[in-house]
């Protein structure tokens, strides 16, 4: 016996024999338009090997004081780190940050623009793209929303976190934040409870004036 006629004899044992047998019994068991049989009910459930044992968890989203204190230890741990003093230099991937949630452009100067991650941060490039600088990484969240650079001034930016898409990989964000000397220092001007910011729209002539959009939790 060949190999060929080997594989076609484990093919019919492993697949045709069952794909019949299962074909039969949904026929004889369940009849169209009848109830489901009572012995069907006292099936197993998943892999627990229990009869109809399975129970949704119970995993509530963590609250904004949570987060607080989880962006509080985060400073505290990177304060004390005995690589605190060490520069990181990225070797790849080079799309580590993933999808592309927002780009703000420097009407003033196109060469100067940013980009928004949403799972990776914002960040800038001087010079059109040829090499960018991370300005958001030390913040209380990296998944990006939505950047708004102000028309008055391309300096003062706003940023909310929190993806604006509604997926399994979709993180929250931590409210909304705003650097009034391009990206250098920032600061956290609230609704950390929104989990998501789908827009910004800052006010053309008065840069403290902002209207923002949130999705809200997802969940």
């Amino acid at each position: 016996m060949n190999h060929l006629s080997e594989f076609r004899i484990l093919l019919y044992l492993l697949v045709v024999i069952p794909t019949f047998l299962f074909a039969q019994e949904r026929v004889k068991l369940i009849p169209e338009g009848a109830a489901e049989p009572e012995h069907l009910k006292n099936r197993y459930e998943g892999n627990s090997r229990q009869l109809n044992s399975f129970r949704p968890a119970n995993i509530r989203p963590s609250s904004p004081d949570e987060l607080d204190a989880a962006a509080r230890q985060r400073k505290e741990m990177q304060a004390t780190s005995i690589l605190k003093n060490y520069p990181v230099r990225s070797i790849g991937p080079a799309v580590m940050s993933g999808r592309v949630s927002d780009v703000a452009v420097n009407e003033k100067n196109p060469r100067i623009y940013y980009v928004g991650y949403s799972s990776g941060g914002v960040f800038r490039t001087v010079n059109n793209g040829n090499t960018f600088e991370a300005v958001f990484d030390h913040q209380r969240a990296l998944g990006i929303g939505d950047i708004a650079l102000a028309p008055s001034n391309p300096d003062i930016l706003w940023v909310g976190t929190g993806e604006n898409n509604s997926s399994r990989s979709s993180y929250a964000g931590a409210g909304v934040y705003k650097s009034t000397d391009a990206g250098k220092t920032w600061q956290f001007t609230g609704l950390g409870a929104t989990q998501h910011i789908g827009r910004i729209v800052l006010h053309p002539t008065k840069p403290d004036v902002v209207w923002v959009a949130a999705i809200g939790a997802l969940y």
